[in-house]
């Protein structure tokens, strides 16, 4: 394939060829010209192959490597359509892989297994066991009898043992057709089962003959007994208050504590009823036997009290014999903020100066008023006298009471200003001439 540039070379190089043909033939049949020689560009140079990479992956088997060859083409340079040898561009890189080595690998198995056994019979071996049994019946006379028998199991066994040999011999192919066997070890398994039989016989050892009851009757018999325990003393105690009055009149109040002390005493019955079992047997005999008791308690509590006082304040209070008002009167008076009101009003004052011209002064007089606010709280008090019974006698503010009444206060204070000043000149002569 020419490339783009290759072909414009080629195009350029015809034209100008061409048009100097044509220019060649108007100028008489006298000049020399030599023709441009063609220059075109062909796929022709191949370098010789060059090992680029060893021992690469194979693209077409991933477990094998290769050897990767490669060789640059060009284009070659051709003059009026002679080849030159004459490298040109680059236009493309081969590349070839080479020299594969591959893994020998094993392509399949198979085992073949031989089993050989052998029996033998041992000699027969006996074992005794025993047990012992108890047999429960009733004699003639009602009476349980109890026998033991030992019971004998003899138990004969002859063992059978058998041996089995396998052995192993594992085929491999690999890939590159070798083949190879490999016989493993023989494995031995040895088994052994038992064939046994078996014979019982029994021997009395021992003979028990138990009497059985005949009859049970039960009696009861009641036992009681009383005790008191120590006194339990509980004290209380409560204020009482007594109020009385004395020869003068006053109240005596006195505070008394009033101790009530309980004592109780707990009486406890105990009942005690055994009962007693009777029991005739089948050989004659009798036996007893408690075969139950219970108690049961019942507790009294008898309860004494008694009280006693004791004294632990005694007030005297004061009555009243007599009460009796006075009122007290007192003023305050407070002054508050002054109020300023200021009013001005305009005075004109004449006057002659030195130079006999008439002087006219106007003046701005202000008024100041202050107004001043104050307040005279009156405050009534209404004491109150108590006689008392003990001659003293107290005395307690019983109500106050207060009022207000405001007057104003005016003060007036005057100030001038002189505002404005009018100089008129008067005549001093005249002459006439």
């Amino acid at each position: 394939m020419v490339s783009i540039t290759q072909s414009l070379k080629t195009i350029l190089i015809t034209a100008s060829i061409a048009f100097m043909t044509g220019c060649s033939g108007g100028g008489g049949g006298g000049s020399n010209v030599q023709p441009t020689p063609i220059i075109t560009w062909t796929n022709g140079v191949y370098d010789p192959w060059a090992l680029t990479t060893t021992d690469a992956q194979s693209s077409t088997n991933a477990s094998c490597t290769v050897d990767i060859y490669s060789q640059k083409v060009w284009w070659e340079k051709n003059i009026n359509g002679v080849p030159t040898g004459i490298k040109g561009s680059l236009i493309r890189t081969d590349t070839s892989e080479r020299n594969e080595q591959c893994p020998v690998t094993e392509t399949s198995s198979s085992d073949n297994t031989v089993t050989t056994s052998a029996m033998s019979e041992g000699s027969p071996s006996t074992e005794t066991t025993s047990t012992t049994e108890v047999r429960v019946s009733l004699n003639d006379a009602g009476s349980t009898l109890t026998q033991t028998y030992t019971i004998y199991t003899d138990i004969t066994t002859i063992v059978t043992t058998t041996t089995a040999t396998s052995t192993t011999t594992t085929t491999k192919t690999f890939s590159d057709g070798s083949t190879t066997k490999t016989v493993a070890d023989p494995i031995v398994l040895i088994t052994t089962s038992d064939a046994t039989s078996s014979a019982t016989r029994e021997e009395l050892t021992n003979t028990v003959i138990t009497p059985n009851v005949a009859s049970v009757s039960d009696a009861n018999s009641t036992t009681s007994t009383s005790a008191d325990s120590d006194p339990v003393v509980t004290t209380t105690s409560a204020n009482d208050t007594r109020a009385t009055t004395d020869d003068s009149g006053n109240t005596v109040i006195k505070v008394f504590k009033v101790y009530t002390d309980a004592s109780a005493v707990s009486t406890t019955t105990t009942s005690t009823i055994t009962t007693t079992r009777t029991t005739l047997w089948t050989d004659g005999s009798t036996t007893d036997e408690v075969i139950n008791t219970s108690s049961s308690d019942a507790v009294v509590i008898t309860v004494s009290t008694s009280t006693r006082d004791e004294l632990i304040s005694t007030t005297v209070t004061a009555n009243v014999v007599s009460t009796s008002d006075s009122d007290s009167t007192t003023s305050t008076s407070a002054d508050g903020s002054a109020t300023l009101v200021t009013t001005s009003s305009s005075e004109d004052r004449t006057s002659t100066d030195a130079d006999g011209s008439t002087v006219v002064k106007t003046y701005t007089i202000y008024t100041d008023t202050y107004t001043t606010p104050v307040t005279t709280t009156t405050t009534v008090t209404t004491t109150r006298f108590t006689t008392w019974t003990d001659n003293s006698v107290t005395s307690e503010v019983i109500k106050t009471s207060s009022s207000d009444s405001i007057s104003n206060t005016v003060t007036t204070a005057t100030r001038e200003e002189l505002t404005n000043t009018v100089v008129t000149p008067n005549v001093a002569s005249t002459s006439t001439i």
